[in-house]
């Protein structure tokens, strides 16, 4: 599937990019590819299938099923002082970061 430029120009503006001539050729023929894809997988035969929301309910009903989810297990975590000790750097009892807010 063709992707035209003019299409892509928006897009690209809206994620602040900057693209060269070649980038947007490149990334018009990737998006072209993808939307080719998407259009073959609109013709398989989804009949029977329960469409999935999220995760969530999914893992509830193979939990009821059993069909081989893994089960969470509550562990206990790492302590505070482990965790800090292989710290490159420690400031307020806490993991210190660099700033990269102004």
């Amino acid at each position: 599937m063709n992707f035209e430029l003019s299409r892509l120009r928006p897009i690209a503006n809206l994620a602040e990019l900057s693209l060269s001539p070649a980038e947007e050729a490149a990334f018009a023929g990737d998006v072209g590819r993808i939307l080719s894809y998407m259009t073959e997988l609109e013709t398989v035969d989804t009949t029977g299938i329960v469409a999935t929301a999220n995760m969530v309910e999914c893992e509830l009903e193979s939990k009821r099923s059993g069909d081989g989810w893994r089960v969470d297990i509550v562990a206990e975590g790492l302590a505070h002082d482990d965790a800090l000790r292989g710290a490159p750097s420690v400031e307020s009892e806490g993991f210190a970061v660099p700033s990269f807010v102004e």
